[in-house]
């Protein structure tokens, strides 16, 4: 139940997303890169379909990974040394000190006793420029009615989409093995090396 509320909530970020460029929580930014611009060329249903699927087969490589590996990190984790634990540290130096009440690295700021909330960051820079920007443009269009055929994903769309939902499944699995990775870098590395993978593709088709 508790993993079906986690992956629940980090689809449904997703949405907005891509119909308002309003990302929903932190795992949905890059999602406002492609799926809000898919949005705009009228194809929000292959683009929420997109979303679904592949939040769908990504969850269960990731609840599978974890089943079949958490043995073996178990075993790696008790074999930590100083220098493990040192770099763990780094990871929670902002904040503060759960034992002691001591703040540190906060340069003054409340926001900051907590560590850094990415969620901020990411609304402070997508969200509310976006409700600027809607507020400022004036739309005279008329509501349209799409046949549900129209929503799903072509044949096309799918083939399209499979390459990155693997390559995606692959590292968001690997990276939410590593401690203090977290889901932005997850999310994130994925979606460079889809765009290195492009221009790199883009650039050999070029050479002479």
């Amino acid at each position: 139940m508790l993993a079906g509320i986690y992956y629940g909530a980090a689809y449904g970020g997703s949405t907005t997303a891509i119909l308002v460029n309003l990302p929903g929580e932190a795992s949905s930014v890059v999602t406002t890169i492609d799926g809000h611009q898919m949005a705009k060329q009228g194809r929000v249903g292959p683009a929420l379909a997109a979303a679904a699927i592949g939040s769908f087969f990504a969850g269960c490589v990731g609840v599978l990974a974890m089943a079949i590996f958490s043995g073996p990190i178990a075993q790696v984790a008790f074999k930590f040394g100083p220098a493990e634990y040192f770099s763990l540290m780094l990871l929670g130096l902002v904040g503060m000190d759960v034992n002691s009440g001591v703040v540190r690295f906060s340069f003054g700021s409340t926001a900051l006793w907590e560590g850094i909330d990415f969620i901020v960051i990411t609304i402070g820079i997508f969200a509310f420029a976006e409700i600027v920007t809607t507020l400022e443009r004036k739309s005279s269009s008329d509501a349209v009615v799409a046949p549900i055929k129209t929503l799903m994903p072509t044949r096309t769309d799918i083939r399209r989409m499979t390459p990155s939902i693997l390559r995606g499944s692959a590292l968001g699995s690997v990276l939410g093995i590593l401690p203090g990775a977290g889901v932005s870098l997850a999310c994130s590395l994925p979606t460079a090396s889809k765009r290195k993978s492009r221009n790199t593709v883009t650039s050999s088709a070029r050479a002479p």
